[in-house]
């Protein structure tokens, strides 16, 4: 009875499962400190003009807490067409 009631009010399994989450690394040009950082296909992007989507992220480490603006561009089929971020740069998770 209570998934009915959840897929009504229009939740899905698919939103809670590992491949709705996107995971990138970026390394703090101040500091130097990696930050793992988390986006939600479902919750943290949001349609462009175009039929694409697109995520604006400020990133904080622990060390200094300078910010790093991250900006994502996906198409349709969350395939990624262009990141950059600035004050950072993208690293490997190793």
């Amino acid at each position: 009875m209570l998934r009915r009631l959840w897929r009504k009010l229009g939740f899905s399994q698919r939103a809670h499962s590992d491949d709705a989450v996107l995971v990138y690394h970026v390394r703090c040009n101040k500091c130097g400190e990696v930050v793992r950082v988390r986006i939600h296909k479902y919750n943290d992007l949001s349609l462009d003009d175009e039929g694409g989507r697109f995520c604006h992220k400020t990133v904080v480490g622990s060390r200094c807490y300078a910010r790093m603006q991250m900006t994502l561009r996906f198409d349709p089929h969350f395939r990624e067409l262009e990141r950059s971020v600035q004050g950072g740069e993208f690293v490997d998770a190793a």
